[in-house]
């Protein structure tokens, strides 16, 4: 028997230009994803803008977005100088709270271009 899960990622925000106000990503499915609950979400920020929150909202109606009480912020203050090689790029692993489904909500001061890809397990 195969006990191998496979690793998915998908695009949550494509070079979206955010400026000054909360933008969210699509809803994205865990109802055959979530077996092992591993989460990382890759990022790259341009612009001169601040991403003062990234966070995450789960859904068990699959109608209402909630962020649960438990759940912390995935990146706050990140620019364009932030990530490992001072780049604007980083990847940040995560633990959402269980959910038939998952979106993303980016709060940007400024004006700056996110990308973001989930990868999940």
């Amino acid at each position: 028997m195969d006990t191998h899960l496979p690793i998915l990622t998908t695009h949550v925000f494509r070079a979206q230009e955010i400026d000054d106000t909360t933008a969210y990503s699509p809803a994205v499915s865990l109802v055959n994803a979530q077996s092992n609950g591993y989460f990382s979400i890759q990022l790259l920020l341009t612009g001169d803008g601040t991403l003062a929150d990234l966070f995450y909202q789960v859904t068990i109606d699959g109608i209402n977005f909630l962020k649960p009480v438990s759940a912390s912020s995935i990146a706050t203050t990140f620019t364009k100088t932030s990530g490992t090689g001072s780049n604007g790029r980083d990847i940040i692993a995560f633990n959402p709270e269980l959910g038939v489904a998952i979106r993303f909500g980016a709060t940007v001061s400024g004006t700056a271009t996110l990308s973001a890809m989930l990868c999940m397990q």
